[in-house]
């Protein structure tokens, strides 16, 4: 779930756990080097695909009788799930997409943070960050890959990501691979996906 930027952090935290989701908070870095906000919720939820959908229409009635505006709603689930294309053979659902999620340590002090995002410039890869989460000069840089053909593209793409990552010595966490199943404003994030 996103909604537009809000002053009242503690308050829609509260709420947010009252209803049984997490909200986060996230800095987009755009290839202009601008910091979009993002504040979202984040919940796990098992479920056929329908009980998902209606999990996050109860999360958005939640938050919208709280006084809040949803502006999106997301659906992310394993990369094998039976609806996501596994090679170029299959057809990508209309709005669906694979997600990659790498967690670099990088230390802002350094040349790191620049290294990075010419990386990313040249693997089609975005930088994000919780905005909740700091510890000094040393930081846990979120690198986004989004893949709208199949998983075996997104294996390779991924897998080029990370010999580079590797090549310039950078700590990585463990990589989360996704597939969004379903994605209720597909260009919510365009400006950072630039």
């Amino acid at each position: 779930m996103s909604f537009p930027v809000i002053s009242d952090i503690a308050g829609i935290q509260e709420i947010c756990k009252d209803i049984g989701v997490k909200m986060i908070m996230l800095d987009l870095e755009n290839s202009k080097g601008l910091i979009i906000k993002d504040p979202m919720t984040t919940s796990k939820f098992f479920g056929t695909n329908s009980q998902a959908i209606e999990e996050t229409y109860r999360i958005e009635e939640e938050l919208e009788r709280a006084g809040y505006k949803c502006l999106r709603r997301k659906i992310e689930t394993v990369p094998w799930h039976p609806l996501a294309p596994q090679s170029d053979k299959d057809i990508m659902p209309n709005g669906c997409y694979f997600e990659c999620h790498i967690g670099v340590h990088i230390d802002k002090t350094s040349n790191q943070p620049e290294l990075l995002k010419n990386i990313c410039h040249g693997h089609n890869a975005h930088l994000s960050k919780n905005a909740f989460k700091s510890n000094g000069d040393n930081i846990v840089q979120m690198v986004t890959l989004r893949v709208y053909t199949n998983r075996l593209d997104m294996d390779q793409q991924l897998s080029q990501l990370l010999t580079v990552l590797e090549k310039y010595s950078f700590e990585y966490e463990k990589v989360i691979t996704e597939f969004a199943l379903f994605d209720s404003k597909i260009h919510h994030d365009a400006e950072w996906m630039k």
